[in-house]
């Protein structure tokens, strides 16, 4: 369904933490001998605090990244960064708050890709990883498709979503 990637991301990225915790805690086993009670978490443990945008695109793609916050950044910026990003296929992501209106279908504290910016309507194509079911309701378009993928004007990114990230 084309989001085994993000799997597959989420898995290496739980592995690699995992790894990391693991030998951190062998660099210090020789300061201290209670490091034994230190409890190293599950590979899986570690994906629900995946980090920010940053870590992600990082991982992904191995590149740095340029992160703004909605509420600090103004649409122009937006509109600039989002065009020069995507029209060199660059990754671009944005985060969505704890306290997201969840009545939309959209995920509290989750990860979703920008695919596609459209500038004569002011609007982004959004992926949500989790694929089929996951489509955000109640917005300005709606495909009805259902495919985890949907449209935002730019002013409901901003009031839906409260970071954005671009690959450098």
């Amino acid at each position: 369904n084309g989001s085994t990637w993000v799997a597959v991301v989420e898995k290496a990225y739980a592995q690699y933490s995992h790894r990391e915790m693991t030998q951190l805690k062998e660099q210090i086993a020789w300061v201290s001998p209670l490091v034994h009670l230190i409890k190293t978490p599950e590979p899986r443990e570690f994906i629900g605090d995946g980090g920010t945008l940053r870590t992600g695109i990082n991982m992904a793609t191995g590149g740095s990244t340029d992160t703004d916050i909605f509420s600090l950044t103004r649409f122009s910026t937006l509109r600039t960064k989002l065009q020069r990003a995507l029209n060199h296929n660059k990754v671009v992501t944005a985060l969505t708050p704890s306290d997201v209106d969840t009545s939309k279908n959209l995920v509290k504290k989750h990860i979703y890709t920008i695919l596609s910016y459209d500038p004569t309507t002011d609007a982004v194509r959004i992926r949500n990883p989790h694929g089929t079911g996951s489509d955000a309701t109640g917005m300005t378009y709606s495909d009805s498709v259902n495919d985890g993928t949907f449209t935002l004007t730019l002013q409901e990114l901003d009031d839906h979503f409260t970071q954005i990230a671009y690959e450098e």
